[in-house]
């Protein structure tokens, strides 16, 4: 193979396109389509057709997390930090409307799992986990209160109302493992963008 082929065999491979996902994180922002190449990740607002370009050496770490509440589903997150410059959190779901969110699980782990593939070879790049250790640890003691604090509610209510007290106690088992789950996939650390970790994306 000549210099010339090779050369153009490098250019298809860094303009081929690795991956795609679009989605719309708040009602205060737009929708983005993101666009994966061997280089770079092109953002582009959908709304005002303006493009940003992210070469990989404006990345210096990746974040992998989870966030839920009562308003939003499951939310899997992956953040990219940059030298300079705002973050970019890409989020599993996509805001159509107030309180409507849709899942795209599968588009997100797909081209999380792209983005990956071609960061791993980014030897400046650092690939974190979770929350932080101190948000970490009093998430945690927040949790053992909580909990702590529903199972007194349920048996205060065992002797005022037996059948909602049983119940509530009966929950206490449910509410434990979905602040398990919770705990378990925002532990800090580090990993390995080569394996990632199936808690870190959704199943």
């Amino acid at each position: 193979m000549n210099i010339n082929s090779i050369a153009h065999s490098i250019y298809w491979e860094l303009m081929e396109s690795k991956a795609t996902y679009n989605f719309r994180s708040t009602a205060f922002t737009k929708e983005n389509a993101l666009t994966l190449y061997a280089d770079k990740l092109l953002v582009k607002n959908l709304s005002t057709e303006a493009e940003r370009s992210i070469e990989w050496s404006q990345v210096k770490e990746v974040v992998l997390a989870f966030a839920n509440s009562k308003n939003t589903p499951d939310v899997y997150l992956c953040t990219l930090k940059f030298q300079m410059g705002t973050d970019l959190v890409i989020k599993s779901v996509h805001y159509k409307g107030l309180a409507d969110f849709e899942k795209r699980e599968e588009d997100y782990a797909l081209f999380v799992r792209a983005l990956h593939e071609v960061l791993a070879k980014e030897r400046h790049i650092h690939f974190k986990k979770g929350i932080s250790k101190g948000l970490y640890i009093l998430m945690g003691l927040l949790s053992i209160f909580g909990i702590g604090m529903y199972i007194a509610i349920s048996i205060v209510m065992l002797f005022s109302t037996i059948i909602v007290g049983i119940l509530c106690l009966i929950f206490t088992p449910f509410l434990g493992m979905k602040l398990y789950a919770y705990m378990k996939k925002n532990q800090p650390g580090t990993y390995d963008p080569k394996a990632l970790p199936d808690y870190l994306l959704p199943s």
